[in-house]
């Protein structure tokens, strides 16, 4: 337990300002429990598009720009006025008045693992190519909101982390529960980490070792304080949650019925299918990286027009089709973006680099409406026009959420930071 990562607003509540010290620990444990959790059934996918995906291939096609500029793909037209996508999104854009697009995103680096910390907590990182992020991610954040008697896992990654998505320096026990394995590697998926047998101990999964090595922690401060029950309490909880018989439902895709199970296909679309039955179950956010990796440096019209765009379509437009159909929209949010954007020129390997300085996303859910955009980029790509921020995009996910983005946390030498220290709740998508 770091009581650093108490809200000031709860300590003042609590009255115990200037105090603290004198708390035993279950006064504190107390205390956390009446912390505010999300108590509203708001929940966040976030499609990662790792390795940056084009902008001009993706959501913001340039058909009119001059060669080099113009995308590798024709532009057709979509269910919105006004609001074109690349000819091999021909799924996405049937159903284009149920999501939106943000166009002219942008921050300034251009590194992968320095990006990610970027659009995963809207802090620019403290050192160049880190490979993990100091600041928490914003679903790490989420999980520290979340109500303490949650019965499947808050915060989930498919398959495993990238390097923006762990807890920086909240607790580790706010990081996020790995199915290490994806259902579109294979035709038959089920994660067992959620069902014991006789042969399976908790301490031979490594997600339960994980998780349960927080609980490991507070009994040692317990046993020096005297309150080993307190903590007896937050072991069977942590059990109980990993052997939860919904949780075991929440990750069991093959409950879906034939006609689901081919509305989302069998590549890509199987790893969304499993996103929105957690979300269904329960789960606060869910992160899934794409199968495929979108740093196309070269013949990108290739490995764009044969795997990424056509798998892409069918999933997407299948989640966002499924939750409308499901009555789902206004309680799940969806984002789908990359590190960054590629650059506005195609280059002489039929690719492009890296751009942060103007990129897109898809977002929909909640709030927001189907059939806009927000923000612009130029004729080109190159610059936006009307610039729109990572932080922008994360305060619009916590405002669905709940979360207020004011709220101190505090790093690991004591220093403060509001969970985000800029960024601006996109209303003009509501």
């Amino acid at each position: 337990m770091n009581i650093r990562n108490f809200s000031r607003r709860t300590i003042l509540k609590a009255g115990f300002i200037g105090g603290l010290s004198s708390l035993t620990l279950p006064e504190l444990l107390a205390l956390q429990s009446k912390q505010e959790g999300l108590i509203n059934n708001k929940s966040v996918i976030v499609i990662w598009m790792g390795g940056g995906p084009s902008h001009h291939e993706t959501f913001d096609p340039k058909p009119y720009a001059p060669q080099p500029f113009r995308g590798h793909f024709g532009a057709i037209s979509t269910s919105a006025d006004g609001i074109q996508l690349p000819e091999h999104l021909n799924k996405c854009a049937d159903c284009m008045d149920k999501w939106s697009i943000i166009k002219g995103l942008h921050h300034d680096n251009n590194n992968h693992s320095s990006a990610h910390e970027i659009m995963h907590s809207g802090y620019k990182a403290p050192a160049p190519n880190q490979q993990q992020n100091f600041y928490p991610s914003i679903g790490s954040t989420i999980s520290e909101h979340t109500q303490k008697d949650i019965e499947v896992p808050p915060y989930v990654v498919v398959p495993s982390h990238n390097n923006g998505t762990r807890s920086g320096y909240l607790p580790r026990e706010y990081g996020p529960y790995e199915t290490k394995n994806r259902p579109s590697s294979s035709t038959v998926y089920k994660d067992t980490n959620f069902t014991l047998n006789d042969s399976l101990s908790v301490n031979r999964v490594d997600n339960r070792s994980d998780l349960l090595k927080g609980f490991d922690n507070l009994r040692y401060i317990a046993d020096r304080s005297g309150s080993v029950d307190s903590i007896d309490k937050f072991n069977i909880k942590a059990r109980s949650l990993l052997t939860s018989g919904k949780a075991a439902s929440a990750f069991d895709i093959d409950k879906e019925s034939t006609f689901t199970k081919d509305l989302y296909g069998e590549g890509f679309g199987r790893d969304l299918l499993l996103a929105r039955r957690l979300v269904e179950g329960g789960v606060k956010m869910v992160t899934v990286r794409t199968p495929f990796g979108w740093d196309t440096h070269q013949k990108s019209n290739e490995s764009m027009g044969n795997k990424n765009l056509p798998q892409f379509d069918i999933a997407f437009s299948a989640l966002i089709n499924d939750l409308h159909a499901r009555g789902m929209m206004d309680d799940v949010m969806v984002v789908a973006w990359g590190e960054f954007g590629r650059t506005p020129k195609i280059n002489a390997n039929g690719g492009r680099d890296h751009w942060s300085r103007s990129m897109s996303a898809a977002i929909a859910g909640g709030k927001v409406k189907g059939g806009r955009v927000a923000g612009e980029s130029d004729k080109t790509g190159s610059e936006p026009v009307t610039g729109i921020t990572p932080p922008d995009v994360l305060a619009t996910i916590y405002d669905h959420m709940g979360v207020d983005i004011k709220r101190l946390y505090y790093d690991h030498s004591g220093r403060p930071h509001p969970i985000l220290n800029s960024g601006k709740v996109l209303s003009e998508l509501f």
